[in-house]
């Protein structure tokens, strides 16, 4: 998912921009509800977005 944007895929999971940024920076603690929402944006399972070492990046880029 490199070079996702971070208002793409809150457009993609239907959720705020903002709140995604929040997530992102640890300024916002996200729900069980929240995390489902984006991991199946990003077609993977929630574990996997506490996953490290994975060969995936989940970086994201909040330009557009």
């Amino acid at each position: 998912m490199q070079g996702l944007s971070l208002r793409k895929l809150a457009s993609m999971v239907n959720m705020d921009y903002a709140y995604i940024c929040n997530i992102e920076s640890g300024q916002a603690n996200p729900t069980l509800d929240s995390l489902s929402k984006i991991a199946d944006g990003l077609d993977v399972e929630v574990v996997a977005l506490f996953e490290s070492g994975s060969d995936t990046d989940y970086s994201f880029s909040t330009m557009e």
